[in-house]
C-alpha cells in the first residue's frame, strides 16, 4: 500500500508584544485620560487666557484652532461611522458662524451662533443623504456631527467675552478653574463622584484666585463661580470622551483637551452675563 502522504504543519507563529495601552485602576477599567490629556489642556487653557488680554479677534482664533483639532480627530474619537460627514457638518457650523461674525459690525456674537448649529445640522443631514445606504450607522453619524457643532458654539461663546466684559476677566476666572480641575483627574478612575467634588472645589478655588489677582475689586464670588463651572465642565468631558474606545488612538488626546476646553464656553458667557450685569 502507498504510504499516505505527509501533512505539513505551519510553525506556530511567534509570540507578539502586546501593544501599549493606559495604565489600569484597581477595577481593571483603563483610565484613557492620561498625561497627555492635561498637559494639552492645560497649553491650552494657556493659549485662551493669553488672547483674552489680545481681544476678542485672537480668542476666536484660538477657538479656531480647538475647532481645526476636533476635525482632524473627533470622528475617529467618537467612533463615527461616516467621519466625512462628521467633519463636513462640524466644518459649515464653524464656517457659519465665523462669516456671520466678519459681516456683522460688532463682530461674534452668541446671537449668530443659533444660524451656524442650523446650517451644520442640516449639511449633517444632506451628508448621510448622498451616502449609498442612509439606514447604516445614520444615527452614530448625526450625534457624532451634533456634538461636534455643540463644542464649537460653545467655544465661539468665549470670543464675545473680552469686548463687553474685559474688565472682569471672565474667561481668566474660567480658565484658571479649568488648570485647577486638572488636579482632579490624577484621582482614580473609578472614584468618579470625588473627582467631580474635587473639581468643584478646585475650580471655585482657581477662578477665586484668578479673579483676585488680576481684578481690582473683583466679586470673588462670581469669579469662583465661574471656575467652578467651567471646571466641572471640562473634567466632566474628559471623563465622559476618556471612556470610549477612540479614546485609546493616538489621536485622542488633543481632541479630548480641546472639546473640555470649548465645552464650558457657553455656561461661562450665560454666568457672566447673568451675574457682572
Amino acid at each position: 500500500m502507498p504510504e499516505p502522504a505527509p501533512v505539513s504543519v505551519p510553525p506556530a507563529p511567534l509570540p507578539s508584544a502586546p501593544l501599549p495601552t493606559a495604565p489600569e485602576d484597581g477595577e481593571g477599567r483603563r483610565d484613557a485620560t492620561a498625561y497627555p490629556v492635561l498637559s494639552g489642556t492645560v497649553s491650552g487653557a494657556a493659549l485662551l487666557l493669553l488672547c483674552e488680554a489680545a481681544g476678542s479677534v485672537f480668542v476666536a482664533a484660538a477657538v479656531a484652532l480647538g475647532v481645526f483639532v476636533l476635525l482632524w480627530g473627533w470622528p475617529a474619537v467618537v467612533g463615527s461611522p461616516e467621519p466625512a460627514g462628521t467633519r463636513l457638518a462640524i466644518a459649515v457650523a464653524a464656517a457659519a458662524a465665523y462669516l456671520s461674525g466678519a459681516l456683522d459690525p460688532a463682530g461674534l456674537e452668541v446671537r449668530q451662533l443659533p444660524v451656524a448649529i442650523a446650517a451644520g445640522l442640516v449639511a449633517g443631514f444632506l451628508a448621510q443623504l448622498v451616502r449609498g445606504d442612509i439606514h447604516a450607522g445614520v444615527v452614530a453619524a448625526l450625534t457624532a456631527g451634533g456634538a461636534g457643532i455643540a463644542l464649537v458654539a460653545a467655544g465661539l461663546a468665549y470670543a464675545p467675552l473680552p469686548e463687553s466684559r474685559y474688565a472682569d476677566r471672565p474667561v481668566a476666572a474660567a480658565v484658571a478653574g479649568i488648570v485647577a480641575s486638572v488636579v482632579a483627574d490624577l484621582l482614580p478612575a473609578r472614584m468618579r463622584g470625588l473627582r467631580l467634588l474635587a473639581a468643584c472645589l478646585l475650580g471655585a478655588a482657581g477662578g477665586a484666585v484668578a479673579g483676585g489677582l488680576l481684578v481690582p475689586g473683583a466679586d470673588l464670588l462670581v469669579a469662583g463661580l465661574l471656575g467652578l463651572a467651567a471646571g466641572v465642565v471640562s473634567l466632566a468631558v474628559r471623563i465622559t470622551l476618556g471612556e470610549l474606545p477612540g479614546a485609546r488612538l493616538h489621536s485622542a488626546p488633543p481632541v479630548i483637551a480641546a472639546a473640555s476646553l470649548l465645552a464650558p464656553g457657553l455656561l461661562v458667557y450665560t454666568f457672566a452675563r447673568l451675574l457682572l450685569g
